[in-house]
């Protein structure tokens, strides 16, 4: 960094062997200054550069350009050797701004070889490596920096308020979901998702360009050796989930991007730098269950679980509207809550329960006595065989005389959901049964093949 009340001892001595390239040839006036420039913002960026007089050196290339550069070529020799007759100046204090010079001509079409130096081959990397270093931590600092300026101006602005103005919500949702919010807890866009006035694709699209993030509308399969970079403890505390990783850089879906200590806890687990990508609560929270087997906080419900307003239209939500819903799922999430949606509307009570990896684990309930949230802490091993009724009526806390209808849903042989209900209020008749459990089944496979075929496509 140049400042100009040190006194600089750069004299130039036009004696300097300018080495042994043939130069020659007129350079454009502007190609000139620009090559100039880069010399010297370059070099005045080293170490060194506090010793080099900005005008002087400016002066000492201008004199000599023809003879050191013939628009295809440059010769740093004779400015190395000028700059090393400063005091305090060393080459090792030079090498990466002359590295950074010969990258920035190249990108000119201007070749430049590296001039001869006494620095050994590992000094040369070590000065490399401690650059990129001090780079790529000035460049984390500065985008984090600049993403939690960008959340204080979103939160300043109301990200309520933006949502209506984008026509995402009218004011009536915004509302219910201010007094949800303040009721339950939890982030205002959960809230939205949760009560069904926006879809999790849309929340996290809106928070991107917000935000200028990547975002992260679904996540399906992850390799083991993703998830073994993140513990599931960290996950699970800050609300975030690997998604990939590629060289050195692990994509990491979070809730809350700005949450400093969480991308510095998974810098020190993995050993690899952060990106950050924008995700709802709801989609996170899910992928931690189904992935690190593990329970996802109690306040997580699935939009299928809020309660039908008493001003609600009345409309049987028959097979044909939920084959439609099937039909625009990103994920199993999507389909279990379209599933619980159709129960809600034919039994007092209803759960719906997700089959992964031979874990049965709660996904959402409607018309239980307790918290209907409560059914996500409720796991069962089912390798060998499914549990009876008296585990269901337990998971949904009923009495003994409550008759439960378990429905298990199979993909190619193996079960991949299982529906309980309890006193139809409604006709399903054992027709109704095998319709539903044939179309959830073939869009539970639908999610699968399209996971499989985006999986295919990175390889």
């Amino acid at each position: 960094m140049h400042q100009r009340d040190v006194p600089s001892s750069f004299i130039p001595t036009p004696t300097l062997d300018l080495g042994t390239a043939d130069l020659s040839g007129a350079v454009p006036k502007d190609r000139r200054a620009a090559i100039t420039s880069i010399c010297v913002h370059a070099i005045l960026a080293t170490p060194a550069g506090i010793h080099v007089d900005k005008d002087k050196f400016e002066a000492f290339i201008d004199s000599r350009f023809d003879r050191l550069c013939d628009g295809k070529g440059f010769d740093f020799d004779p400015i190395l050797r000028a700059l090393l007759k400063i005091e305090g100046v060393k080459e090792q204090e030079l090498y990466v701004g002359i590295v950074n010079v010969m990258a920035q001509l190249l990108s000119m079409d201007v070749v430049m070889e590296e001039p001869r130096m006494s620095l050994d081959l590992a000094t040369r990397q070590r000065l490399l490596d401690e650059a990129r270093a001090a780079t790529e931590t000035a460049r984390s600092t500065f985008e984090r920096r600049r993403l939690r300026d960008a959340i204080d101006h979103l939160d300043r602005q109301r990200i309520g308020d933006l949502m209506v103005a984008r026509s995402l919500i009218d004011e009536s949702q915004l509302a219910a979901a201010l007094a949800s919010q303040e009721q339950h807890g939890g982030r205002l866009g959960t809230n939205l998702v949760e009560m069904g006035f926006v879809t999790p694709p849309q929340l996290a699209t809106f928070l991107s360009e917000q935000l200028d993030l990547p975002c992260v509308t679904t996540i399906g399969a992850v390799p083991g050796e993703v998830l073994a970079l993140v513990p599931s403890e960290i996950a699970l505390r800050h609300k975030v989930f690997p998604v990939e990783v590629q060289e050195d850089r692990i994509s990491l879906a979070m809730a809350d991007p700005s949450n400093l200590e969480a991308i510095e806890a998974i810098e020190r687990a993995s050993g690899l730098s952060v990106q950050p990508c924008i995700a709802p609560e709801l989609v996170i929270s899910y992928a931690i269950a189904r992935h690190y087997h593990v329970r996802q906080p109690e306040r997580m419900r699935a939009p299928a679980m809020v309660p039908r307003t008493a001003d609600a239209p009345e409309h049987r939500y028959d097979l044909a509207d939920l084959a439609s819903d099937f039909a625009r799922a990103d994920d199993r999430m999507d389909v279990l809550a379209v599933v619980q949606r159709f129960l809600l509307e034919r039994f007092r009570t209803s759960a719906v329960f997700d089959v992964a990896d031979g874990i049965m684990r709660g996904f959402s309930a409607s018309g239980t006595s307790g918290d209907p949230r409560d059914i996500r802490n409720h796991f069962e091993n089912i390798t060998r065989a499914l549990p009876d009724r008296q585990w269901f009526r337990a998971a949904l806390e009923l009495t003994e005389q409550d008759a439960v209808q378990v429905i298990v849903v199979r993909v190619d042989g193996d079960a991949a959901a299982v529906l309980a209900g309890v006193e139809p209020t409604a006709d399903i008749d054992a027709s109704t049964v095998r319709k539903l459990t044939s179309v959830t089944a073939a869009a539970l496979r639908m999610i699968e093949l399209r996971e499989e075929i985006m999986l295919l496509a990175e390889r």
